[in-house]
């Protein structure tokens, strides 16, 4: 028996067609739920992205009992259990939290592929004059945010300054290194793959044409990752109204290669 688990991460219950949208274009993750179990009353008691992971990982409790923090040594790790039953373990991923100094949720993989440059990762370094956060972002005016968002908001617009083209998004590298490391696995029997996909966590960036997908006419600023605040004074309701948008396209964009991984798995036979 092979376990395969695909996460996306900050994905809403109420943005997917088989859970009741009725303008958000999900086909692959509406078709594979018609043939799977779903679970409908399933909440997390920890819903920041470390101690979800440590919830799934370990099954136990996390908020409010511990913080912001990697398992501990004593944490029995799933990753750790079914290596210890002659599985053979990955973790491929972009969510660069689970790869700062000091964490340990690489134990029990033996593979681990990490996919650089989400979010805030300090990954590109270039002078700060290289890029413009203005084409994306808006800064509050509030000093300590400022200090906080502006390198945020830098860093990002670093490292996207790379792509060419949409497999160099996100989503796509992480999915495209999971069929890989599937294609090369000699046997079909006895795999453990995680495939967590930080999108359609912000910033809200999909490429064309889930960019204007659900907000076409839409001419004004492009805000991919609004400082968290009150609206009031600081987006429009158009801003708003294309920003939610932009999420919805990221979602449309994440079923669409989560679709990928999903025929891969079928055409491996696994």
């Amino acid at each position: 028996m092979n376990v395969i688990v695909i996460l996306a991460d900050s994905l809403r219950y109420d943005h997917l067609g088989c859970n009741g949208n009725p303008w958000i274009q999900t086909p692959n993750l509406d078709a594979f739920a018609q043939e799977a179990i779903r679970f409908s009353r399933a909440y997390s008691e920890g819903l920041p992205t470390l101690p979800t992971r440590t919830a799934y990982w370990t099954g136990r409790f996390t908020l409010p009992f511990r913080g912001w923090q990697s398992p501990v040594p004593t944490d029995p790790l799933l990753a750790e259990l079914l290596w210890g039953q002659g599985y053979t373990t990955a973790l491929i991923t972009d969510v660069y939290h689970l790869h700062w100094p000091g964490m340990s949720f690489n134990r029990g993989f033996d593979t681990v592929r990490f996919i650089r440059g989400q979010e805030y990762d300090r990954w590109i370094s270039l002078p700060d004059e290289a890029v413009d956060i203005t084409t994306y972002h808006r800064l509050n005016g509030i000093p300590e945010d400022d200090a906080l968002w502006k390198p945020r908001f830098l860093q990002y617009m670093k490292n996207i300054s790379v792509r060419q083209g949409e497999e160099t998004y996100f989503a796509p590298q992480v999915v495209n290194t999971a069929i890989e490391w599937l294609e090369a696995q000699k046997q079909k029997d006895r795999l453990f793959l995680w495939v967590d996909i930080f999108d359609p966590h912000e910033p809200w960036d999909p490429p064309a044409p889930y960019d204007t997908m659900y907000d076409p006419g839409y001419t004004g600023q492009v805000l991919i990752d609004p400082v968290p605040g009150f609206v009031e004074g600081y987006m429009t309701p158009e801003e708003v109204r294309h920003t939610a948008a932009l999420y919805a396209g990221e979602v449309s964009f994440v079923d669409k290669w989560v679709g990928k991984l999903l025929e891969a798995i079928k055409a491996l036979d696994l």
